[in-house]
C-alpha cells in the first residue's frame, strides 16, 4: 500500500525532529558554536573579587563594528558565542556604583574559548576606564579539543609553504601531523594525522564542505595566503558539531571587509638558473655543461595578485575581493628504469617480424618510437646500452639473458633505459568576492564566491604518453545569523561547490603518444601493453627466468575524468543558561 503525502511529511518531520534532539549536547563550559567562530567568556568582579550581577556586556568587532550584547548572570558570568576570529572591544556597563570598563584588543581565535576577567573600579557609571587586553598567548583550559591555529600573520610569514603551492603544509607544524600517503587530492601536501589515512581528513572553508568526494582531499585549493584570516587543524577530541571523517578537521576561514579600506599586492618569482644541479643532472653526459646555463631543468615561476576590502557603508555593509594567478614555465626530465629497443633497431625488427602486431607497437609506441611534439627521448647517459634476445619465430618473446645467442635462432637487439624531457607550462588564475551586511543590530549575513581554473597543459606523464589535466573548482556559500536574544543565537549556512577534472586531452592522435580527452576519445585511446617471457638456458632448459621490458601505452586507468558537486544546508542554534551552553543543529548534504 502506498503511503499518503501527509504521512510521508509527518514521517520526515518526525525524523528531522528526532535528529535535532539527538544533536543537542550539554557542556559544563561554553564551546564553539560553529567551525568558523570562537567564544568569549568571562566574569565581572568588584575590587574585592566579589561577583557583580546584572552588568551589561557588549562585545564589538573592531574591524566591522558588529556588536553582540549579553548580561552577567547571578554568578557574575557571561558568555558570547558565534564570534568571527579577530580583535574585539568589550564594554562592561555595571548597574550602579562602578565605572564602565572598556577592554580593547581582546583576541578571539578560531575554535577556541577566550577567557576574560573584568575587574571594575568604584565610580560613577558615566565614567569609563579603558585598558588593552593581553589575550594573545593564553592556555586553552575551556575545551579538551586538541588543535593548532595559525592566524593571518603566521599564514603569511611562516616559510613552510611556497607561494601559490597550497596552504596545507602549515598543518605539518602541528603535533601528530606528517605527510600522508595514497592517491589523494592535496593542497600543498597530503596529511596523515595520528596515523590515519590521508582520505580520513575533513576539509572546510568558512564552515562549509570542501571535500573531493571521489578520492578525498580538498575540492577547492586555497593558494592565496593573503586571503586567509585563520587556518586551523583539529587533530583530536573533536567537539560534537564535527563529523563526517575520523581523521583531522582542516578549517580555513577567509577574510572579510571592514570599516577601513585595506589590501595587499604581491609578486613572487623563482628561477631555476639560481638553483643547484641535482645528482642526475650532474652525471648525465648528454646534457650541456653547467657553464652554458642549460645543464639543468628549467623552472620559472611567477605568482602575483592582491586583495582589497573595505566598507560600502560604515558599520553596515562591507566587501572583500582577491585575485591571484600562477604562471610557470618548466622543462621536466624523468628517467626510465627498464629497457626499451633503440630506434636504430626498428628497421631490423620490422624486417625480422613482418606483420607482427607486437613488434609494430614497439616500433611506433615504445619509449624511443613516440613522436609527440615537445617530447624528447634519448638513452640515459649513466647506463650502458644492453642486448636483448628475441627468438626467430612468429610468436615473439623477449629475453635479456646474459648469454645472448646461445639459444637456437636468437635475434640480438640493442636496448637502453630512456631519459624523457618535455615542457610542462602551468597557468592557474583564481579570484574570490565576498559581501557582508549588518541588516539590523541582531541580523547579519554574508555571501562569498570562490573560483579557480587551469588548463594544465602537457602535465601528465604515463610511460612516454602525455596529455592535459584541465580542472576547474568553484564554491558559492552564504550565512545568515540572527541574535534572537542576549543568550540565544541562530546561524543558517548554505553552500554549493563543484569540482571538474579531466585526465587527458590537448592532442588528437593517440599513435603519437597522446592521452586523449576522455569525453571524446575514450574508445580510441592506446592500450597498455606489457611484454615478458619465460625462458630456459641452453645448458639447463629447466632453469627458467622471467624478463620484462618497458611497458608501452598509458596507464590502464587513463584517460579518465570526474565531476563532484555538493549542495549543503546546515543550521545551528546555540543558547546559554548559567554556566552551561547548549547547541542543537542539523546538517543536510546532497552529494553527486
Amino acid at each position: 500500500m502506498r503511503s499518503s503525502p501527509i504521512a510521508k511529511s509527518l514521517a520526515l518531520f518526525g525524523a528531522f525532529a528526532l535528529s535535532l534532539v539527538m544533536m543537542v549536547f550539554l557542556f559544563s563550559e561554553p564551546v564553539m558554536a560553529q567551525a568558523t567562530t570562537g567564544t568569549l567568556k568571562g566574569s565581572v568582579v568588584d575590587p574585592n573579587g566579589q561577583d557583580v550581577v546584572g552588568a551589561t556586556i557588549t562585545v564589538q568587532n573592531e574591524a566591522t563594528g558588529v556588536a553582540s550584547s549579553t548580561t552577567a548572570s547571578d554568578a557574575g558570568l557571561f558568555s558570547v558565542t558565534n564570534l568571527l576570529p579577530g580583535k574585539y572591544t568589550v564594554t562592561v556597563a555595571p548597574t550602579a556604583g562602578f565605572s564602565t570598563k572598556i577592554v580593547t584588543g581582546v583576541n578571539v581565535k578560531l575554535g577556541e574559548v577566550t577567557d576574560l576577567k573584568v575587574e571594575l573600579v568604584v565610580g560613577a557609571p558615566s565614567a569609563s576606564v579603558t585598558i588593552t587586553s593581553d589575550t594573545e598567548q593564553t592556555i586553552q583550559t575551556e575545551t579538551s579539543q586538541i588543535s593548532a591555529s595559525f592566524e593571518t600573520r603566521k599564514v603569511q610569514d611562516l616559510p613552510s609553504n611556497a607561494a601559490g603551492s597550497g596552504i596545507d603544509t602549515l598543518a605539518l607544524l602541528a603535533p601528530g601531523v606528517v605527510p600522508g600517503f595514497g592517491n589523494v587530492n592535496n593542497n600543498g601536501t597530503t596529511l596523515s594525522v595520528n596515523g590515519n589515512r590521508a582520505r580520513s581528513n575533513n576539509f572546510t572553508i568558512d564552515g562549509t564542505d570542501n571535500n573531493d568526494l571521489t578520492i578525498g582531499g580538498p575540492s577547492f585549493f586555497v593558494d592565496n595566503q593573503d586571503a586567509v584570516q585563520e587556518y586551523q587543524v583539529v587533530t583530536n577530541n573533536f567537539s560534537a558539531q564535527y563529523g563526517r571523517n575520523q581523521g583531522a578537521v582542516i578549517n580555513i576561514v577567509l577574510k572579510s571587509g571592514g570599516n577601513a579600506f585595506h589590501g595587499s599586492g604581491f609578486e613572487f618569482h623563482r628561477n631555476s638558473a639560481l638553483d643547484a644541479e641535482t645528482n642526475i643532472e650532474r652525471r648525465d653526459p648528454n646534457r650541456a655543461p653547467p657553464s652554458s646555463g642549460h645543464g639543468k631543468d628549467k623552472f620559472i615561476s611567477n605568482v602575483f595578485g592582491g586583495t582589497f576590502g573595505g566598507p560600502i557603508k560604515k558599520n553596515k555593509a562591507f566587501f572583500f575581493v582577491t585575485f591571484q594567478e600562477t604562471r610557470q614555465a618548466s622543462n621536466s626530465t624523468i628517467t626510465g628504469g627498464t629497457l626499451a629497443p633503440l630506434k636504430s633497431q626498428f628497421a631490423g625488427l620490422l624486417a625480422q617480424y613482418p606483420g607482427n602486431p607486437a613488434i609494430k607497437a614497439f616500433v611506433t609506441q615504445s619509449a624511443f618510437g613516440v613522436t609527440l611534439p615537445g617530447l624528447s627521448v634519448q638513452p640515459r647517459g649513466d647506463t650502458a646500452v644492453e642486448k636483448i634476445c628475441l627468438p626467430k619465430v612468429a610468436n615473439v618473446a623477449f629475453s635479456s639473458a646474459a648469454n645472448c645467442g646461445n639459444l637456437p635462432n636468437d635475434f640480438t637487439v640493442l636496448a637502453a633505459r630512456p631519459l624523457f624531457s618535455y615542457a610542462a607550462p602551468f597557468n592557474q588564475p583564481e579570484f574570490s568576492i565576498r559581501g557582508d551586511m549588518n541588516v539590523t543590530k541582531k541580523d547579519s549575513f554574508y555571501v562569498r564566491y570562490l573560483y579557480q581554473k587551469s588548463p594544465e597543459t602537457f602535465a601528465l606523464f604515463s610511460n612516454e604518453f602525455l596529455g592535459d589535466i584541465p580542472f576547474s573548482s568553484r564554491n558559492l556559500s552564504g550565512a545568515y545569523t540572527r541574535q534572537i536574544s542576549s543568550h540565544v543565537t541562530n546561524e543558517f549556512r548554505a553552500t554549493f561547490s563543484k569540482l571538474a577534472v579531466l585526465f587527458g586531452g590537448g592532442c588528437s592522435d593517440t599513435l603519437t603518444g597522446c592521452i586523449l580527452d576522455p569525453t571524446t576519445g575514450l574508445d580510441k585511446t592506446f592500450t597498455n601493453i606489457t611484454l615478458s617471457s619465460i625462458r630456459g638456458s641452453a645448458a639447463d632448459p629447466t632453469k627458467l627466468s622471467v624478463t620484462s621490458l618497458r611497458t608501452i601505452g598509458p596507464a590502464t586507468n587513463l584517460p579518465q575524468g570526474r565531476s563532484v558537486q555538493v549542495l549543503q544546508f546546515n543550521d545551528t542554534l546555540s543558547f546559554i543558561q548559567g554556566r552551561h551552553s547548549f547547541i542543537a543543529g542539523a546538517d543536510i548534504r546532497h552529494l553527486t
